[in-house]
């Protein structure tokens, strides 16, 4: 059990290593910034992501390579993650100028590279690593569950919420609205959890993810467009 411990926190920090590495080539030679930054570094990610899996005794199976419980995890989708994406978004819509004036992202500059990120990369790298890897690495050595949802799901919730931090360094979020987001973060975090330990297949937890984000950021991008025409 400790080497479990041992390996899953090595692989985890192996895995922000190398991201570092890739964002301060891409950084210092490339000079790419924001979401044009991380849509560049989205196949070192997945690839960094797939690798510590590899690595890990982790089957590829149980990290969610498969189609899983297609009728729960579509249910998942339908009955939880619309529902919430659409919640989300309403929200966005109808947040005051002035709170939408504060959220450093939508922007209205570099608007295709915000919604390819959002729609279609973010859930394939976050949930590779966050389900996928840790999620599924946990339930090696942490069993038991809290209201049905494994112990696994919880934790590595805390984990995805917390590492969320990087936005503020990326100057994506300032410290309050880092702070003010966690706990919708956590909230989706453990839905997308259970929907892989439902599902048992990343497909849904992905999909769950990218129409979330998607949605939301394509509310914002609006938002933030009306305003500049009414100024």
């Amino acid at each position: 059990m400790l080497n479990d411990i041992v390996l899953t926190i090595a692989l985890f920090l192996l895995y922000f290593m190398s991201m570092r590495l890739v964002n301060d080539f891409l950084d210092r030679f490339r000079r790419l910034y924001g979401f044009k930054k991380l849509v560049a570094s989205a196949p070192f990610s997945i690839m960094a992501g797939i690798l510590i899996i590899t690595i890990s005794p982790v089957t590829f199976v149980e990290a969610g390579f498969s189609l899983g419980n297609y009728s729960i995890g579509l249910k998942t989708v339908l009955l939880a993650g619309f529902p919430v994406a659409v919640f989300t978004a309403i929200s966005i819509f109808f947040a005051s100028k002035e709170s939408i004036r504060k959220v450093r992202y939508g922007s209205t500059v570099g608007i295709r590279y915000q919604l390819l990120y959002s729609w279609l990369i973010v859930g394939v790298v976050e949930e590779l690593l966050f389900r996928g890897f840790l999620q599924s690495s946990l339930d090696v050595f942490l069993t038991g569950s809290f209201l049905m949802i494994n112990y696994s799901v919880i934790l590595s919730s805390v984990v995805f919420v917390f590492m969320h931090i990087g936005n503020m360094f990326m100057g994506l979020e300032s410290r309050g609205q880092f702070i003010g987001q966690i706990p919708m973060r956590f909230l989706v975090s453990l839905l997308l959890g259970f929907s892989f330990q439902l599902s048992g297949s990343l497909l849904y937890s992905i999909i769950i993810h990218n129409l979330i984000d998607g949605l939301n950021m394509s509310v914002l991008i609006y938002r933030k467009k009306r305003s500049r025409r009414k100024v």
